[in-house]
């Protein structure tokens, strides 16, 4: 049984470390640059959705100054742009804070790993949290004089999630880019 305690450490101390920058391959040195090149994107994309979140709250300020919602609507409402924005806020740190290209190979594999799937149940916490805040807000424009503003807002819906998804997927694809860049696959463009 030691022998095989032993073989586990031996394995545990192995660290593969990333190309240097000044490295002789040319083509490490494009993989390194496009992997920065991709978190950078990222961690900008991250900024742009806390930006958004922020906007929100200011948005629903007024929005809520012409429409008579109820308080719960108007509570859950800032609630949610305040945790939307706060977890795209602890992602882009997260993302930030850890300088992939310069970690040894195996750790920057298994970082991004580990972030996409963090990044996945932010998403699928999200999704869940808003169904109430869009049944919420239809409802309150069920009224009477409201069609138009319900006819609105339902075709916002439709074009905000459209756009989510099309963020979504970028996103996705920078993740999976930057998993090859780092990786040892020969084509990481998808």
């Amino acid at each position: 049984m030691s022998e095989l305690d032993d073989l586990k450490a031996r394995w545990r101390s192995i660290s593969i470390e990333a190309p240097a920058s000044g490295s002789d391959n040319p083509r490490d040195f494009r993989r390194l640059e496009k992997a920065r090149s991709v978190r950078q994107r990222l961690i900008r994309r991250y900024r742009m959705m806390v930006w958004v979140m922020a906007f929100g709250i200011l948005n629903g300020v007024a929005l809520f100054r012409i429409v008579d919602f109820s308080w719960l609507t108007m509570i859950y409402f800032f609630l949610y742009m305040l945790l939307a924005g706060g977890l795209n806020l602890m992602q882009m740190f997260r993302l930030g804070n850890t300088d992939v290209v310069n970690l040894p190979v195996i750790d920057a594999i298994e970082f991004i790993k580990n972030f996409t799937r963090l990044r996945n149940r932010v998403e699928i916490i999200l999704i869940v949290v808003c169904i109430p805040l869009v049944l919420l807000l239809l409802l309150s424009l069920e009224g009477e004089g409201q069609q138009e503003m319900l006819s609105g807002g339902i075709t916002g819906g439709i074009i905000g999630a459209i756009i989510g998804i099309v963020i979504d997927r970028r996103f996705r694809a920078d993740l999976k880019a930057l998993l090859a860049f780092l990786g040892d696959t020969d084509d990481p463009q998808d």
